[in-house]
């Protein structure tokens, strides 16, 4: 479970909607999807046992703080938590994982 996540993202006029997870540690992390709803809201998703985990956003100066989410056991953004976007990717880490997302194509 992660707690204390920040993750990284860039405006809230998204160019892409939907991210898949490229680079994961731990290695045992399952396959994850990131999907933007709206300008406020997303929702992640576990492909290996379809779970998952909703979440909403503030836009604030280059940065998306997160203002409600819901629990998860496969990952865990909780209210306060920070997300960023650099360089076309999203970035969610804490102190136990590091998880790169991409655009989906």
């Amino acid at each position: 479970m992660i707690t204390g996540m920040v993750v990284f993202f860039g405006c809230s006029h998204f160019v892409n909607k939907e991210y898949v997870l490229q680079k994961k540690y731990p290695l045992n992390v399952p396959p994850m999807n990131v999907k933007f709803l709206t300008d406020s809201t997303g929702l992640i998703t576990n492909e290996k046992d379809s779970g998952t985990q909703r979440f909403s956003f503030k836009y604030r100066n280059h940065f998306m703080a997160i203002t409600s989410a819901e629990e998860s056991n496969f990952v865990s953004l909780q209210k306060g938590d920070t997300i960023v976007y650099h360089k076309d990717k999203l970035y969610l880490f804490d102190k136990n994982q590091k998880l790169i997302f991409t655009k989906k194509n």
